[in-house]
């Protein structure tokens, strides 16, 4: 296999497409006001709070119910105008406290309510399932004609713990950012196009979604970058198969490595839980000083639809043996935040990877727990 010629050609199309970028930035096409306020990736904020007011038929956009009825025929629905006009659309709605078993309540990110029929929407950007979530919202629905949708950026099936044993396309249905939502936003701005302000901000949201499902390249690079792959298929399928192997010799190589030496050489310990090096979704690890009965930990995904947290674990001996040998369970957390940066460790962030970024921010988070906890011993009492 000739590698070097194949990623000669590939890299010439993506400097290509890398300079058109570069150029519509200078022309201020690249403007876009949901990631100047941050709200990219925050699925309360923005995301469902963007796709409620699109699908309400009292919706700011003035659309009246066109795109409520896009979204359903979307999903094979079909309702009357006249139900349609009187659909009800709720964001984050409660449907009771959580009980102790996680059997009941919580709150729907969207619930559309029309005539008797049910439609509800979890959403998920970057937070991950919480227990019995989907089969929660499920036993609150199910009494009535309904759809369950379960709305990610690549529209993956909800983990078991959140399912329970419901099904994918039985049960709930599966859609996804990059398909599903990408399509019907292309439909609304086709819907708008006598309303420059609202044409103008469903563009910006749709250019939000195209970077979060990786579609950012302009059709046309897209095209040409896959005529390259068709001519060297073999070397195409090679780096495919060995994507997850790469991704962890990225992370071992010019992120773990480091971290053990740089701490290690400050006298901590590496803690590293038995789940890292496989291919799950998430995986943990942490530093410690002898002595210590608490724990600095961080806990990454290796997907792009994760979220990350660095923290204080709580445990009655560091180095005891039952604590060390599974996951970090987040309600052992002392205290615990979320990165703003890096949560997902994975190929999509190769280059600040070797670049040393990602190392740069690790060692920073640790050193600024390690900096808290020297100086407020008393509030988190390692000892």
């Amino acid at each position: 296999m000739n590698y070097d010629k194949f990623f000669t050609s590939i890299n010439y199309l993506l400097s290509i497409s890398n300079e058109k970028d570069r150029q519509a930035s200078i022309r201020g096409e690249n403007y876009n006001i949901f990631e100047i306020i941050g709200l990219t990736t925050d699925e309360v904020k923005l995301h469902s709070s963007f796709i409620a007011d699109l699908l309400s038929p009292q919706g700011l956009h003035g659309l009246g119910v066109k795109p409520l009825k896009r979204f359903v025929e979307l999903l094979q629905l079909q309702f009357s105008p006249e139900d349609l006009s009187k659909a009800e659309i709720i964001k984050e709605y409660h449907i009771g406290t959580i009980s102790e078993d996680y059997n009941w309540g919580g709150n729907i990110d969207i619930l559309i309510k029309i005539k008797d029929f049910v439609l509800a929407i979890e959403n998920k950007i970057n937070a991950g399932d919480q227990p019995k979530q989907l089969f929660r919202y499920y036993s609150f629905i199910k009494s009535k004609p309904h759809t369950l949708l379960y709305l990610t950026l690549d529209g993956h099936d909800a983990s078991k713990s959140s399912s329970c044993g419901l099904k994918s396309n039985v049960d709930y249905k599966c859609i996804s950012y990059g398909i599903d939502i990408y399509k019907w936003l292309n439909e609304i701005l086709m819907l708008s196009i006598s309303r420059p302000l609202v044409r103008e901000t469903v563009q910006q949201y749709l250019n939000v979604i195209r970077k979060l499902t990786k579609q950012d390249m302009e059709e046309v690079d897209r095209t040409e970058l896959f005529k390259a792959m068709d001519k060297n298929p073999n070397v195409v399928r090679e780096i495919v198969d060995t994507q997850w192997a790469y991704r962890q010799y990225l992370v071992d190589t010019y992120i773990i490595e480091p971290l053990k030496d740089y701490f290690k050489a400050k006298g901590f310990v590496w803690y590293e839980n038995e789940n890292f090096q496989n291919q799950s979704s998430g995986a943990s690890f942490g530093i410690y000083l002898p002595g210590w009965k608490r724990i600095i930990c961080i806990a990454f995904e290796k997907q792009n639809y994760g979220d990350g947290f660095s923290g204080i674990w709580n445990t009655q001996k560091v180095d005891d043996a039952s604590f060390l040998s599974g996951n970090i369970n987040f309600h052992m957390a002392l205290q615990r935040e979320s990165m703003d940066k890096y949560k997902s460790w994975n190929i999509s962030i190769a280059e600040d990877i070797i670049s040393g970024k990602v190392y740069r921010c690790v060692v920073e988070i640790f050193e600024d727990w390690h900096k808290r906890i020297c100086e407020n011993p008393e509030l988190y009492q390692m000892n």
